[in-house]
């Protein structure tokens, strides 16, 4: 899911916001929406007036078995030729926040990869925000965790 908010007039730039658009998209196809909607951003004079949030649920896609994200996941018949590490996908992530106004990534990797997510934080952290849900399950245990190993700089409770 790509998330696009209008951006904060308070300065911050993942500030909630009233009105949001939701696109839904296969992970094979994300970059497309993405750039779709950086496209669409500007055609409506928005640019600069709207910042987008990621929810990638990473862990829908990731293999276990192999240690990889399988972005085309949901193709039938597909190949798995869109198997990538997390180095490379953290590496997807970057070139994101690089072209695009993004402000927000959750859950950008498996719920146990906690390796990728530090690299992360430490290479994008100060521009993003990256949200733990799945990773912290608002559990204490992993929240303490995720605080003594920097982890990410925003998390999603619920309560």
């Amino acid at each position: 899911m790509v998330l696009a908010l209008p951006a904060s007039h308070s300065g911050h730039p993942a500030s909630p916001a009233r009105h949001a658009v939701v696109i839904l998209a296969t992970y094979g196809t994300c970059i497309l929406v993405v750039i779709g909607m950086d496209i669409a951003i500007a055609k409506a004079g928005y640019t600069g007036k709207v910042v987008v949030g990621m929810d990638v649920a990473a862990s829908k896609f990731y293999d276990d078995k192999d240690k990889t994200y399988h972005l085309n996941f949901k193709e039938e018949n597909n190949d798995e030729s869109q198997k990538i590490l997390g180095d490379n996908l953290k590496n997807v992530y970057k070139s994101y926040v690089a072209d695009y106004p993004i402000v927000s990534i959750e859950d950008p990797f498996d719920q146990d990869d906690w390796e990728h997510h530090v690299k992360l934080i430490v290479e994008v952290g100060q521009q993003v925000h990256i949200v733990s849900d799945d990773l912290l399950f608002t559990n204490p245990k992993r929240v303490d965790k995720a605080i003594k190993e920097k982890v990410c700089n925003a998390l999603l409770l619920k309560v």
